[in-house]
């Protein structure tokens, strides 16, 4: 999984997450408010609790239908992401 080391880090705006990648753990990527957009890997099954919230530039998101379980505000306070979040389940 991905963890807290990229937490809270202001001028992280794109990465690649790898396609061995099966979680993206609570609060990942929360705070990392140049981040614009991001794929998720096929492979990824979960995504935690806060992993992408107050990513204030996140505007396009795509979640691929491997992910069965996506904890509470996992997007939360990402403002214009509600136009662009690809999610074959929702």
């Amino acid at each position: 999984d991905y963890a807290v080391e990229l937490r809270r880090v202001p001028s992280l705006e794109s990465i690649t997450l790898p396609s061995t990648l099966t979680k993206i753990g609570i609060n990942a990527f929360s705070g990392c408010a140049s981040l614009a957009s991001i794929s998720i890997p096929a492979g990824v099954t979960e995504i935690g609790k806060s992993a992408f919230s107050d990513c204030d530039s996140l505007t396009a998101v795509t979640i691929p239908d491997s992910v069965t379980t996506i904890g509470n505000g996992a997007f939360g306070y990402c403002l214009d992401i509600s136009k662009r979040l690809f999610c074959p389940f929702l």
